[in-house]
């Protein structure tokens, strides 16, 4: 009879549960196909990278996000998206190069060539032959891989920037948070992604994983299962010591970058606290970081209603922030 009882009870409070946290707003969780991003020509957008876990395709697309809207990318032949027309390229050759990593904001995902911002950095300062390495989906740990491998076998650059946002840390450390972001875009390719943790006070870095997540059964059907596998998550987030781990990452790509004779330069993409304080971070350990966010809280800088990643707007407002530092500092001729 008491375990009838308890039973009964139980059931109630599951139920009560279910029904707060649908009364304050909080829904079950909505399977998501994904964006519906239509390629031209068909295919994969991404390929596998022994080192990195993927990469750009080399070639040039048509991405339609809507019916109505699409945009082009070119990767050049490495797989870099391009600063500036493809028949230009040969009259950048020997001059000194700035070395560009970042995310997709970096990348300028969902936007023409020409309208993300190291394209328009590069249109500045015509005197100097700026790369992106940025690939969509990839954080810091990326950077430190790329670096490492492209100083093998480039002629070294005047200065490397990476572009640095606090989402980052979650992918540098591969949380499941990460995973279930990610699995979403791998029709456009395989995402398979390095992570790196940290062990004895150094850093580890994995070789690359294919990117799973497995979500817990029926949580698109209660509140309830959702609530808790969120909650799961952001214990785990915690436990992965992400911030700490791209600290590291970064410490290490400015020993590279000291060893090398290069100038090794943050850019911080995002406006949040862990973003500022990893540039206060920088600049207590003698590196240089510079603030280039913006606020998207009103949706003025975003491509809504296409892709909530920053406009061509929000571009034009990085290159300028980012070109107004680098002169200041005398970093550029």
């Amino acid at each position: 009879m008491k375990l009838v009882l308890f039973g009964t009870f139980l059931v109630f409070l599951l139920f009560a549960c279910e029904i707060g946290l649908r009364v304050i707003g909080f829904k079950p969780d909505i399977l998501s196909k994904g964006p519906t991003i239509r390629l031209e020509p068909p295919g994969n957008f991404f390929i596998k990278d022994s080192v990195v876990g993927y990469g750009n395709k080399p070639g040039t697309y048509k991405l339609w996000f809507t019916d109505d809207y699409f945009c082009i990318n070119t990767n050049d032949s490495a797989g870099c998206r391009i600063t500036k027309p493809l028949q230009d390229y040969p009259l950048y050759e020997g001059k000194e190069s700035i070395w560009l990593y970042g995310c997709s904001n970096s990348y300028g995902w969902s936007l023409n060539d020409w309208e993300a911002y190291p394209y328009k950095l590069q249109q500045k300062n015509p005197e100097i032959n700026l790369i992106n390495f940025s690939v969509t989906g990839f954080g810091t740990i990326q950077a430190l891989l790329q670096l490492q491998r492209e100083l093998l076998v480039l002629p070294k650059p005047k200065m490397v920037i990476v572009a640095y946002a606090a989402l980052h840390d979650g992918r540098n450390t591969m949380t499941a948070t990460r995973r279930k972001a990610a699995t979403v875009y791998n029709f456009l390719g395989p995402l398979v992604q390095p992570y790196g943790k940290i062990d004895h006070d150094s850093l580890i870095i994995s070789t690359p994983i294919d990117v799973v997540y497995n979500r817990m059964p029926l949580n698109e059907y209660s509140a309830l299962i959702y609530f808790v596998e969120r909650a799961v998550n952001n214990i785990i987030n915690k436990l992965s010591s992400g911030h700490n781990v791209s600290k590291a990452i970064i410490l290490r790509l400015n020993d590279i970058c000291i060893k090398n004779n290069i100038v090794f330069v943050v850019a911080g993409i995002a406006s949040d606290n862990d973003t500022f304080e990893m540039l206060d971070f920088c600049r207590s350990k003698g590196i240089r970081a510079v603030d280039i966010s913006l606020s998207n809280h009103s949706g003025v800088f975003s491509n809504d209603p296409y892709d909530g990643h920053p406009n061509a707007i929000a571009n034009s407002y990085y290159a300028g922030k980012l070109n107004q530092y680098l002169h200041a500092e005398h970093l550029v001729p």
